[in-house]
């Protein structure tokens, strides 16, 4: 399983949300989800989870990307 979340600072616009990305990498870090950043502008999300991802660790980590995704809206 593999998953990659592209973040651009505008729905038109499309430009890289290179700072942003880092940025969501490491506060979700910080509670407790390691992601990283990947592509050519360093702006996609990657998510790896392990092949043992049980429901309630999906869920823990839907819950803590929507709480740091809140706080960087408008940003991206």
């Amino acid at each position: 399983l593999f998953l990659g979340m592209e973040l651009v600072t505008g729905h038109h616009s499309r430009q890289a949300a290179t700072p942003q990305a880092g940025w969501l990498a490491n506060r979700m870090r910080d509670r407790g989800v390691l992601l990283s950043t990947d592509g050519p502008m360093n702006n996609v999300i990657k998510i790896k989870p392990p092949l043992c991802l049980t429901r309630a660790n999906a869920d823990f980590l839907v819950e803590q990307l929507a709480v740091v995704l809140k706080e960087i809206k408008g940003t991206v």
